[in-house]
């Protein structure tokens, strides 16, 4: 019967592992976009500071009105996509932990299942040797009678 319990337990245990495989490989693209919407805040943060050094040093310079009008729209521009960027890696964070929840849970699930199938293997390699060890006590007590028998009946 336990024997069963294993065989029955092992496909389980291939579809939760299974499950654990592709919550994994979702977590892992999950990440890979954050790490690229970081880089491309990292690159307009950048590129903003750039700017805004750029229109500092001309306005050190002497700049006309105009084109310091036209500097500072596109840098509230860039303000704009740095904000809207901000909240790309927001949602990146944010479907980071979903998935590392759904990852972790399946991998708790895939573990427990292990566990039993283990445990229901170590039952019956127990149970196995254990009938080895009544076949042998068995089988020892019957030549063990037979010899009593025969030298009693010698005698």
């Amino acid at each position: 019967m336990s024997k069963r319990k294993s065989r029955r337990l092992e496909p389980v245990a291939r579809v939760t592992s299974h499950h654990e495989q592709e919550a994994m490989r979702a977590l892992g693209q999950a990440r890979r976009v954050l790490e690229e919407q970081v880089r491309k805040l990292g690159e307009l943060r950048e590129y903003r500071s750039d700017y805004q050094q750029r229109l500092q040093h001309r306005g050190e310079q002497g700049i006309d009105i105009g084109v310091l009008q036209e500097y500072r729209r596109f840098v509230e521009r860039l303000d704009v996509a740095v904000q809207q960027q901000e909240e790309q890696v927001t949602r990146a964070r944010q479907a980071c932990a979903v998935c590392e929840a759904h990852w972790q849970d399946r991998r708790i699930r895939s573990q427990a299942i292990d566990k039993a199938v283990a445990r229901s293997r170590e039952a019956e390699q127990h149970t196995q040797a254990r009938r080895e060890q009544d076949e042998t006590d068995e089988t020892a007590g019957r030549i063990s009678a037979s010899d009593t028998t025969s030298e009693s009946g010698s005698r």
